[in-house]
């Protein structure tokens, strides 16, 4: 499930930003709703490494678990951003990597770590029950956060919240090499913050 999930969301995320529509963000976010949805069926799903990184160091899944998710989620990734440039071509992709630049990287951390701890926190919020009713209620506040966050900063960053579209991303040419550790720093940024902030708010060890 991990690996289809990753694959469907990269290959999403690669086919819109090549459509070059201000809908870009809601076709991103859609099947990522879907697949936050699916992830009911197998709660060990995360979809995203920065999600997996959280969860390490809250202490909810162990070192070999998250490297296992790792190697899943990166290697799916790749193989779906090959795919995607096969299909699309790289020149209708690299539309966003020359634009952050200057003050636009900070707006871009900032946005990138907030916008990530917010799902992480609500994944946080939202744990595995054996209860079919429980996970259906839990999987709402996941999905609503990740279609509301796609499309609050998608248009203007390509906003990815996840490593690993990060990667595929740079890989397909819609973002730079330079300019990737970014991203990358703040995504794993916000599992920090959103474990301190999970803690502190609701006294949970």
């Amino acid at each position: 499930m991990e690996a289809a999930g990753n694959f469907v969301l990269v290959f999403a995320f690669g086919v819109a930003i090549a459509t070059h529509s201000w809908f870009a963000p809601l076709l991103i976010g859609a099947p990522l709703v879907a697949m936050v949805c699916a992830r009911n069926r197998v709660p060990a799903a995360h979809y995203n490494p920065s999600l997996s990184f959280a969860m390490l160091i809250r202490g909810r899944i162990a070192i070999r678990d998250a490297l296992a998710l790792w190697i899943i989620q990166s290697g799916s990734g790749l193989s779906a951003a090959t795919l995607v440039c096969a299909m699309v071509g790289p020149r209708h992709l690299a539309v966003t990597a020359a634009t952050v630049k200057g003050y636009t990287l900070g707006a871009a951390f900032a946005l990138e770590l907030v916008f990530t701890l917010a799902l992480c926190f609500v994944a946080f919020d939202a744990p595995a029950s054996d209860s079919r009713a429980t996970r259906d209620d839990n999987r709402w506040p996941i999905a609503i956060a990740a279609m509301a966050s796609t499309i609050a900063i998608g248009a203007a960053t390509r906003g990815t919240f996840d490593p690993n579209l990060s990667v595929s991303g740079t890989v397909l040419g819609i973002f730079s090499w330079p300019t990737l550790w970014i991203y990358i720093v703040s995504q794993l940024l916000s599992g920090f913050a959103a474990t301190i902030t999970f803690v502190s708010l609701t006294d949970q060890r």
